[in-house]
């Protein structure tokens, strides 16, 4: 069995696995900041364009096009990372030059993004933050019709971002375009805070996201598996994927299902959990907070 925060990180970023048996729990992040984004990947953006790096972008996009016209989608999932928030405006600048491009190449081609990803998540019992976790846009674009989906994600560096761009199949969350051929180095068009990491905060439900940028401080602890045994057979392979809070207390809490091979699995993977003890994350003023995670629950013969 596996517990397993959706898209760790490799290489310059860092990736944290801490193996409890056979449990692990992998989590990527980058920055400390509380921002109560309530949705800000819904709210009102603003969409004036970034002079310095728009031609870049738009370059991006076409690119992007490029990859997505070939595979002719009639519904396409866009749908910004929690990294975005690190500078949202550069992820709101390159999506709507890939929408503009794809309108003109592609007539009749819907849409869905995160305001519709929320509502489409909410409708099923998930929280609004969870339209950050591709394991949730997954959900989504199975449900909506998508046959792709198409995510943005900043990686901080010490002078700039990178932009990279990936797509996958929802179905079997195959990448599309090898890892890293889409992607641009852009200028910040904000500030950068100096905290690390940043807490992406979802007010209505009081869970975060962590967003790392840099070497994290010592103080900061990650979620992870303290106590994850082995789960008891139900007779037959199988796996279920679930999305839930990991609190202050070290337990999973607010558990929504992605996907299941049955209802029996489904019980048996709920129970599981409530079972199992986690290290909760701790901030740099030594205070344990509530994080929302992706999870997954093995079963063996």
């Amino acid at each position: 069995m596996e517990v397993m925060s959706e898209g760790s990180r490799a290489g310059d970023i860092g990736s944290y696995a801490q193996s409890c048996g056979r449990a692990r729990l992998m989590w990527r992040a980058h920055h400390y900041l509380r921002v109560f984004v309530g949705l800000s990947f819904v709210a009102g953006i603003p969409t004036w364009a970034l002079a310095q790096d728009s031609s870049a972008m738009e370059k991006l996009a076409s690119r992007t096009a490029h990859e997505l016209i070939t595979r002719k989608p009639k519904v396409l999932v866009i749908a910004p990372r929690e990294s975005c928030n690190l500078d949202f405006q550069i992820c709101q600048t390159f999506e709507s030059s890939l929408r503009s491009a794809l309108q003109q190449a592609v007539p009749g081609i819907r849409f869905i993004g995160a305001a519709e990803a929320v509502s489409d998540l909410k409708r099923k019992g998930f929280f609004a933050i969870d339209a950050y976790n591709p394991l949730a846009l997954r959900l989504v674009a199975r449900s909506l019709g998508s046959e792709i989906m198409v995510t943005e994600d900043l990686w901080w560096e010490k002078s700039e971002y990178k932009l990279r761009i990936d797509i996958r199949d929802p179905k079997t969350n195959e990448r599309l375009v090898p890892f890293g051929r889409l992607e641009i180095k852009v200028a910040r068009s904000v500030p950068d805070s100096p905290d690390n990491p940043m807490l992406v905060a979802d007010p209505e439900v009081g869970v975060s996201v962590i967003v790392f940028k840099g070497p994290l401080p010592r103080r900061f602890v990650y979620p992870g598996c303290d106590r994850c045994p082995n789960p008891e057979s139900i007779g037959s392979v199988g796996r279920v994927e679930l999305i839930g809070t990991i609190g202050p207390q070290g337990k999973a809490e607010s558990v929504s299902v992605v996907s299941s091979p049955s209802s029996a699995f489904t019980a048996a993977a709920l129970e599981t959990l409530r079972g199992w003890r986690f290290r909760p994350a701790v901030g740099t003023d030594g205070k344990a907070f509530a994080t929302r995670v992706s999870l997954e629950v093995n079963f063996q013969k």
